[in-house]
């Protein structure tokens, strides 16, 4: 009898041994997948563990996962790369900032889509377009060839962006850059340049629109562009006048007068002894005893293009002759020479402004004078002809340049 109640405690042992916590290290596996089997999921490479009850990454794959070879995508190749050429470092809060990529290639071949991706927050290694939140205008065009694109500086911190182009189905990147950007100085007189081409031809005008302003209404005796095919970087304060700027040329237009701020001023430049390459330009004004500099911007000076379709408009106060609309296809370098007739006119002549004025702006043209305007005919537009600035700039006959 005692033997027997020795052992029910050993039997009551054994048999609890026995039994199967549910999910316990006995129960039941269920099965996702074969063990060893691979798959491509959101551009990385998965295999199935050993006993086939989850996927796990096996290989983050930069440049995608082909789902054919159930491996990572090879490295794109060589034969194709990105350069990031112009960009600054730092910018304020408000500026526009022009970018310059070149695409490499070993071959002539025309691309669809290639611009400058970025945003606040570094992408270590980007893989396609949407990686980045904001993206450049989309250019497209044969390669290789160089592209330029510009960023709005919105707030303050650091963007980090990165050219790109998409080849043969591929996508390629340059190396990612940065660009500190500080917030605005408070005072109560500031300059900025609106809109500038990153892109010129030598002997052909373009045109840089700027803004003078102001918290309370006042005037100026002078604003202008001043321009140089050297750079002279760094921070102009109000002791930095014209003469010790270092840039040799300015516009004309606004150089002396009366000009009331806030206000916005536009002139053009036509760049008739510069050679290909760069040129570097700001806007300044005076304001009482104190300098106003821009930021130094630059934009890239091409050799005149072949092929300019040319026009010629006479005007006067009633008209333009023999039409008001021409038409071109898009992507044409065009000329336009304004002749204004001697008769029908106001003595005080006719200019020309396009709207945007980025295409154009005249200035005065005497009573049997004429000029000369230039441009890539990119998108339709339209044309005023304005009693001249100097007579309250009233608006007579508006044409139009229709792009296909």
């Amino acid at each position: 009898m005692k033997n027997l109640i020795f052992l029910l405690p050993l039997i009551a042992i054994v048999f609890v041994s026995g039994c199967t916590v549910p999910g316990g290290p006995g129960a039941p596996i269920t099965k996702v997948c074969e063990p060893g089997e691979r798959r491509c999921l959101d551009e990385n490479l998965e295999q199935c563990n050993g006993d086939g009850s989850e996927w796990a990454v096996l290989d983050q794959c930069q440049y995608g996962c082909d789902p054919a070879s159930l491996s990572c995508k090879a490295p794109p190749s060589t034969k194709y790369s990105i350069t990031v050429l112009t960009g600054p470092t730092e910018a304020t809060v408000g500026d526009t900032i022009s970018i310059g990529w070149r695409v490499n290639s070993d071959t002539t071949k025309p691309i669809a889509h290639t611009a400058t991706h970025y945003g606040y927050t570094s992408v270590p290694n980007a893989r396609v377009p949407s990686d980045y939140p904001n993206l450049t205008t989309v250019r497209s065009g044969n390669i290789p060839s160089v592209f330029t694109g510009q960023i709005k500086a919105e707030k303050v911190g650091t963007i980090y962006y990165r050219s790109h182009a998409i080849i043969d189905g591929n996508n390629y990147w340059s190396t990612e850059k940065t660009i500190t950007i500080k917030a605005a100085p408070v005072t109560a007189y500031s300059i900025a340049i609106s809109q500038a081409p990153t892109t010129a031809y030598v002997n052909q005008p373009f045109t840089v629109i700027w803004n003078v302003n102001a918290v309370n209404p006042t005037t100026i005796d002078r604003t202008a562009i001043y321009y140089d095919t050297v750079s002279h970087p760094g921070t102009y304060l109000g002791d930095v006048a014209p003469l010790s700027s270092g840039y040799p040329s300015f516009t004309q237009k606004y150089a002396s007068g009366n000009f009331s701020i806030p206000n916005t001023f536009n002139a053009t430049i036509t760049l008739d002894n510069v050679a290909s390459g760069k040129l570097y330009f700001r806007a300044y004004t005076r304001i009482g005893q104190v300098n106003y500099w821009t930021g130094e911007q630059v934009l890239t000076v091409n050799a005149s293009p072949g092929g300019v379709k040319t026009f010629t408009i006479e005007a006067d106060d009633a008209g333009f002759y023999p039409s008001g609309t021409i038409s071109v296809s898009k992507g044409e370098q065009v000329q336009i020479i304004f002749k204004v007739r001697t008769t029908n006119v106001y003595y005080g002549g006719l200019e020309f402004e396009s709207n945007p004025i980025t295409y154009f702006d005249t200035g005065k043209i005497s009573p049997g004078d004429q000029k000369t305007v230039s441009f890539t005919a990119d998108a339709s537009f339209s044309f005023t002809s304005y009693l001249p600035e100097d007579y309250s700039k009233v608006p007579k006959k508006t044409g139009q340049v229709v792009v296909s």
